[in-house]
């Protein structure tokens, strides 16, 4: 499942300290997402409910094995960030992922265009099993309300399901 560009922003603005939601974007979104590969073909629609909340970190770079790096700014209507990620997958397969998020916001309306991009290489067989992939989410979305007040006040470490079902099994 392709993640939503709204989501992603997220992500994008976590990535490099500077890039903090601005409090113009805070409140919370409902996105309407069409995927295409980057040859133009029609993948999915999906839609998406997200809060988002001004000044929140989400991600701590220093949490990737590899490197993260992060180019762009974000303001109270637009959105312009590229982060590339390296990292050794398997063997001697390093994987670079790209992600470029651009976009506008007009009052309660946002429309933001999402590219994500990997490519492996490496001599060991195994990285023939990755092979480049590249797509692009064109995002809708309208705020519907202010980010609930409780949920923004409430610092939460960012983990995946299975980390917490791990820790609290």
């Amino acid at each position: 499942m392709q993640r939503s560009p709204i989501r992603l922003l997220q992500v994008g603005l976590a990535a490099a300290d500077p890039y903090k939601i601005p409090a113009a974007w805070d409140g919370v979104w409902d996105s309407s997402d069409s995927t295409y590969d980057c040859g133009g073909a029609f993948q999915q629609t999906d839609t998406n409910l997200d809060t988002l909340c001004s000044g929140a970190v989400f991600l701590d770079p220093n949490e990737f094995s590899g490197t993260v790096e992060c180019t762009g700014s974000i303001t109270a209507t637009t959105i312009n960030i590229t982060c590339t990620v390296v990292d050794t997958i398997i063997g001697d397969c390093v994987g670079t992922f790209t992600y470029s998020i651009r976009g506008t916001r007009t009052n309660d309306d946002a429309f933001i265009v999402g590219t994500f991009s990997n490519v492996v290489t490496g001599s060991d067989p195994e990285c023939s099993f990755f092979p480049p992939d590249c797509s692009q989410t064109n995002s809708h979305s309208h705020r519907t309300g202010p980010a609930p007040a409780a949920y923004c006040s409430t610092p939460a470490r960012p983990e995946t399901w299975g980390q917490v079902k791990i820790r609290y099994r």
